[in-house]
């Protein structure tokens, strides 16, 4: 069921809000709140309660374990963060298959040029600062990716 384009738009802000808020989050401390997360699914839950629950939802249901397996997978390989994970696991909560398709190749295209936008620069500067060479910097804050991701799908979808 495509929640994005079934709930009010007052639930719609939340979702944003919070997106938002985990981008903000994540590129000043490398971290998603728990909190932020909760916030995600239980709008969803709202969502598809004022929407109407329907059989459907296996599809939703479906997006989330699969985002959150294939995640802690990557989680567990140290290639991306644990509250990154959690967070693309809980936007998928409001997706079908096919948006959920859509929610993937808009955040990893995102991803790919934010990613090259922060790295770069980190690249550039590491010739002449050995701070940074020392570790000082690391990580790509990729809950900016996941929100601008869902910020793509919200807006075909309203």
């Amino acid at each position: 069921m495509n929640l994005v384009q079934l709930a009010p738009l007052w639930l719609i802000g939340i979702m944003c809000a919070a997106l938002g808020t985990a981008a903000v989050e994540d590129v000043l401390r490398l971290r998603v709140s728990n909190v932020i997360v909760v916030v995600i699914m239980v709008a969803a839950a709202a969502a598809a309660g004022l929407a109407g629950l329907s059989l459907v939802l296996w599809e939703n249901f479906i997006v989330f374990v699969v985002l959150l397996a294939g995640g802690t997978m990557l989680f567990a390989g140290g290639k991306v963060g644990g509250g990154d994970v959690k967070l693309l696991a809980a936007v998928g909560l409001w997706m079908d298959l096919e948006r959920a398709m859509i929610l993937l190749a808009a955040v990893f295209i995102s991803g790919g040029l934010f990613a090259l936008a922060v790295l770069i620069p980190r690249m550039v500067r590491r010739r002449t600062d050995l701070t940074i060479a020392r570790g000082r910097a690391k990580g790509v804050p990729y809950a900016v990716a996941i929100a601008l991701g869902a910020f793509i799908v919200i807006g075909l979808e309203r």
